[in-house]
């Protein structure tokens, strides 16, 4: 059984793995082998139908042996705000503008997607997800039918 020697947590652009920053040197430094790893995140991503250019935070784990396995997660909360709304980034001055506003449905189906990499549930999740909207200067509105 292999020792764990360490972990690299870096945020990779599906199917853009490649041996320059911030991959080539993180790995670097613990010996593994870079080419390899890009190989196997590219396919990873190709295999999981993940469109290219999704940031993807991923946990490499090393090993005393120089080799190495990793975990991708689901994006970050903001990324799929800001692909909801289309929009590059959040207000400048957030709590004293609202710029856009979410409806509580569109959160839900992100709080849906979070949870495989979560062990809250959707209401704690939700919960997080108006917090992260509100920092970013977006409301939440709740759409009647």
């Amino acid at each position: 059984m292999n020792k764990i020697i360490g972990f690299i947590r870096l945020e990779i652009e599906s199917g853009k793995a490649s041996p320059s920053p911030p991959v080539g040197p993180a790995l670097g430094l613990r010996g593994v082998n870079i080419m390899q790893f890009c190989k196997e995140f590219n396919n990873r991503c190709k295999q999981l139908n993940i469109k290219d250019g999704v940031p993807v935070p991923t946990i490499i784990t090393v090993y005393d042996d120089k080799t190495f396995s990793f975990k991708m997660k689901t994006p970050s909360i903001t990324y799929f705000i800001k692909k909801h709304l289309e929009i590059s980034k959040g207000a400048s001055k957030p709590g004293k503008e609202n710029f856009l506003n979410i409806d509580i449905r569109s959160l839900y189906e992100i709080a849906e997607i979070k949870k495989i990499d979560s062990n809250l549930d959707i209401k704690s999740i939700c919960k997080s997800l108006i917090g992260s909207v509100k920092s970013m200067g977006i409301k939440t509105i709740i759409v009647k039918n």
